[in-house]
């Protein structure tokens, strides 16, 4: 067979349907190159071979044996096309049942050496193999007898398919080009990118998996530092509007919020404010001008833990720029957040005459009554509207502001520079020609740790939170083992029946064939029988915007009691009534991001309560859930993620160019390493770029 090229269609590498192709494209997989570019999620460590006779219910294993029987029959009861196979080796034998997949009894058919992975259950008689991977048995596996790469996925696309399809792109790894010298590499100890390449994918052990991902990641950070370069030099040639606050409407807006602000947010609103009004002009300003633009554009990160208050420190801000007769631009990056907020920032702003505007996909909105999109266009256009609140959406070129000053960047980890630059683009250009770039001011509730805040940021100032609001207390958290899920259940209806709410969080969407993971679906249903009096909601990222949005207006609303839902609620969901959480397979969380889910609840009145649900009871799952149990600050809990991590424990790399990874969770050498040699490039004739690094 012929190598491929890199630019060489998915759909030419092997013989798909269309249908497969539509949906590898919902992936933006569409050659040969981004196949070789999606670096798996994770790997599931399928190497330990097991007897079959040493098979135990419920416990995953690998097994290699040889097909004795397989056939197709149709089952009465289910009205469903069942294969049933016996696999044997030396030690015993072993049933196997798939469901719906009649082309396994025409694929292996009896007397195929095959390998299975799976994990056994009992019936009436005996042990089984439910759906297990299967696969030929030969010199190099891929989907089992292997560090298997798992990938994230769309319906309708499985892990075999993936894998297949990667394993023919991976002859065209060689054709990479590889942006750093030879010289570089060497010194630096780095696997070449093509190496790199094939390795993350399909590793022999670990030591080659941490060298891949650790080559791949130099790569992203070097690329986001090039671009972090590139856009500093950019804003420092640029002016600002000065910003001139009026201290009434500081003093107003304050008095608009339902709390008092902390010594940390008053100290961020002095700083933000501060930076919008400082005066280093890189030009004298035109008469015309006014004056107004003898600023320097902000750079500032307000970083916050979970519930800080960084929307009302936000607020202030704009509700600034708003009566200094400017705009603000809030981008958030889920329409169910950019609702939320375009809310919260409507009850707290329009009472002071500052119309605020919500634009996504699905939903605009101009003071919370909804309008036409021609509407809402005219009215930012005309500066009618003074804070505009929305997703992507609002980076398209159609979307003109009359004077936007001000740029908030809300989970800015979730947004890349070039995202950044769409909205400087919208700057008010001078008489003369210069741009008036807006501030920026982006925000975060992922803890940074501190030791990482000066070898990554000191380019950006920042802003920390580091009190919590009086009237926050800590979530109590406990770890739920599967002997203790009855005290979990019983907590759960003791909390409806005082008539607060909960949620249910699941890592997956639905089966995809990667691990025995609870998935919303299986919740969603679990839930409806054991709550059969309540009412339960379901909310993912797969439902339509719209459908999104009515799941999360009617748990708002208490029309539901249950919201069962995967991490689409991880950051800025806001329902005072929500009290208990429960997080399936917690183990397979990182410590922010159960920290993260846990902020969701215990927001008002009433206390809040976390359960870390795991079906694996061991020693090292109990010890990683435990420290989440323990610490309540946010800070710590990234600290401790960074120190456990390290270069080798970070999956996969930036998709499409856009700046997706939790940089500030990276080994603080390599970030030095990085920094080092991303100077040397910019410093060089090379011609080396950030898009080189692609």
């Amino acid at each position: 067979m012929a190598i491929p090229t890199l630019d060489q269609s998915v759909a030419d590498l092997h013989r798909i349907g269309k249908q497969l192709a539509t949906r590898l494209r919902r992936l933006q997989l569409a050659t040969v190159r981004d196949l070789l570019l999606y670096v798996p999620v994770r790997h599931d460590d399928l190497r330990s071979m097991t007897d079959i006779a040493a098979l135990a219910p419920g416990v995953q294993a690998v097994v290699r044996g040889r097909v004795v029987a397989i056939a197709n029959r149709r089952a009465h009861q289910r009205r469903m096309l069942l294969t049933e196979a016996v696999v044997q080796d030396a030690t015993g034998s072993v049933r196997c049942v798939w469901f719906q997949q009649p082309y396994v009894a025409h694929a292996y058919p009896a007397g195929t050496a095959v390998v299975l992975a799976g994990t056994p259950t009992v019936d009436r008689y005996g042990l089984q193999l439910t759906s297990p991977v299967i696969e030929r048995d030969s010199e190099v596996n891929l989907h089992a007898g292997r560090l298997v790469p798992i990938y994230a996925l769309t319906a309708g696309v499985t892990q075999k398919q993936l894998r297949f399809l990667v394993s023919l792109a991976l002859p065209a790894a060689g054709q990479m080009t590889d942006p750093l010298s030879d010289t570089i590499r060497v010194r630096e100890k780095l696997l070449s990118r093509a190496d790199a390449i094939r390795s993350v994918h399909f590793p022999a052990d670990d030591a080659e998996r941490a060298a891949a991902q650790e080559r791949l990641l130099f790569d992203d950070i070097v690329r986001y530092i090039l671009r972090v370069r590139a856009s500093r030099e950019e804003m420092e040639e640029a002016c600002a509007p000065r910003i001139i606050v009026n201290a009434a409407m500081v003093e107003r807006v304050k008095g608009a919020l339902p709390f008092v602000l902390t010594g940390a947010q008053e100290r961020a609103v002095g700083e933000i404010l501060g930076d919008m009004t400082a005066s280093t002009p890189p030009r004298p300003p035109s008469p015309r001008e006014g004056g107004d633009l003898g600023g320097k554009p902000m750079q500032r990160l307000l970083n916050g833990d979970v519930g800080s208050g960084k929307t009302a420190v936000a607020a202030v801000a704009a509700a600034v720029v708003a009566d200094a007769g400017r705009q603000v631009a809030y981008l958030a990056p889920t329409e169910v957040l950019t609702v939320q907020q375009a809310a919260v920032l409507t009850r707290w702003l329009q009472p002071l005459g500052i119309s605020v505007a919500c634009w996504t996909r699905t939903t605009r909105r101009i003071d919370g009554t909804p309008v036409t999109l021609a509407v809402l266009r005219a009215a930012v256009r005309s500066g009618a509207v003074r804070v505009v609140v929305g997703t992507h959406a609002i980076l398209a070129d159609a979307v003109q502001f009359s004077d936007l000053a001000l740029a908030i960047i809300d989970e800015q980890h979730r947004f890349g520079v070039e995202q950044r630059a769409a909205l400087r683009k919208k700057a008010r250009v001078s008489d003369d020609g210069v741009a008036c770039m807006p501030h920026l001011l982006s925000m975060t509730a992922t803890p940074i740790p501190r030791t990482l805040q000066l070898s990554l940021l000191g380019d950006l100032a920042v802003s920390v939170l580091d009190e919590r609001p009086q009237a926050r207390r800590p979530v109590a958290t406990s770890v739920i083992v599967p002997a203790k899920r009855l005290e979990m259940t019983h907590a759960l209806k003791e909390e409806l029946a005082a008539g607060h709410q909960a949620f249910i969080v699941c890592g997956k969407i639905d089966d995809d064939g990667g691990g025995e993971l609870a998935t919303v679906t299986e919740a969603f249903e679990r839930a409806k029988r054991a709550f059969p009096d309540a009412c339960i909601g379901l909310l993912h990222g797969r439902m339509k915007p719209v459908e999104q949005q009515a799941a999360m207006e009617a748990f708002a609303m208490h029309e539901t009691d249950i919201l069962v839902a995967t991490t689409v609620i991880e950051v800025g969901v806001d329902q005072p009534n929500a009290t208990l959480m429960i997080i399936e397979d917690a183990e397979r969380f990182g410590h922010s991001q159960l920290h993260q889910l846990r902020g969701r609840v215990g927001r008002g009145a009433a206390p809040g309560r976390c359960f870390l649900a795991t079906r694996v009871d061991a020693p090292q799952v109990r010890a990683h859930l435990s420290r989440v149990a323990q610490t309540t600050d946010g800070f710590a809990l990234a600290e401790f993620d960074l120190a456990r991590r390290g270069p080798g424990a970070i999956f996969g790399t930036m998709q499409s160019g856009h700046d997706v990874f939790p940089i500030w969770e990276m080994d603080p050498a390599l970030l030095d390493r990085a920094r080092r040699v991303a100077g040397e490039i910019a410093a060089s004739d090379a011609g080396v770029t950030a898009a080189h690094l692609e």
